[in-house]
């Protein structure tokens, strides 16, 4: 794999990058098919997680590295303003079998929180409007209601 190739995946998988220990993220690294890009690296993540005795979890937060990749360079304009409520057009709503993914995440930037363990957990990824700044956190029940409300409201 060539020296740019492996720079973008590392820019775009640091908590991945921080939780594995330097000589098995070099192996990751080189067992990755020539030319993977960043939104294909948790698929092929996932296919080397055996192989390379990876914690289980680590294809899951690749998924989520992956969404935080999307939502910064998407080019999607935000309004300042709204009329209505309506639904952040950057936000990504990502289900995992696995709960503490975006403690990890968030940890190589804060102290973690919680240990990730198994178990379904619902995440919310978006670019906040007003400062352009990343936001990652586990979606709670209100959260989730709330966007419900807000997409079947804007329907009618």
């Amino acid at each position: 794999m060539d020296a740019l190739c492996k720079e973008k995946l590392e820019k775009a998988y640091p908590a991945c990058r921080s939780i594995t220990d330097p000589d098995v993220w070099d192996r990751i690294i080189a067992a990755s098919p020539m030319g993977v890009e960043p939104e294909t690296f948790p698929d092929a993540l996932a296919l080397q997680m055996d192989e390379l005795g990876l914690h289980h979890f680590l294809p899951e937060l690749a998924r989520l590295e992956s969404s935080c990749h999307k939502v910064m360079t998407a080019k999607i304009e935000i309004p300042p303003e709204v009329d209505q409520p309506e639904v952040n057009p950057t936000i990504e709503l990502l289900q995992f079998s696995w709960k503490n993914l975006s403690s990890i995440f968030n940890s190589h930037r804060h102290m973690a929180s919680a240990a990730p363990e198994p178990g379904e957990e619902w995440v919310l990824v978006w670019k906040d409007p007003k400062t352009g700044e990343l936001r990652v956190q586990t979606a709670t029940d209100e959260d989730l209601l709330v966007l419900k409300m807000v997409v079947r409201g804007n329907r009618t």
